[in-house]
C-alpha cells in the first residue's frame, strides 16, 4: 500500500518527490526490521504497485487537493 499511496502523493505533490520517496522507503524497511515482512515480500509488492500504476488500474483524480 505504501508504494501505491506515494505514487498518489507525488502526483499531487511533484516538489515533494524525494521526501515521499525517503518516507516510503523507511517504512518498507521498518517492516522488514520489525519481521512483519520478508525483504522478498517488501520487492514483490514493490513490483506489483508499480505494475498497477503502469496498467492504469489507479486512478488519481486531476482536482487540485
Amino acid at each position: 500500500d505504501s508504494f501505491l499511496v506515494s505514487h498518489v502523493l507525488k502526483q499531487i505533490k511533484p516538489s515533494h518527490s524525494e521526501l515521499i520517496n525517503d518516507f516510503t522507503n523507511k517504512i518498507k524497511e521498518s517492516r522488514v526490521n520489525a519481521g512483519v515482512h520478508y525483504p522478498s515480500d517488501a520487492h514483490i509488492s514493490e513490483l506489483l504497485a508499480n505494475d498497477i500504476i503502469k496498467s492504469g488500474l489507479l486512478k488519481i483524480p486531476n482536482e487540485n487537493i
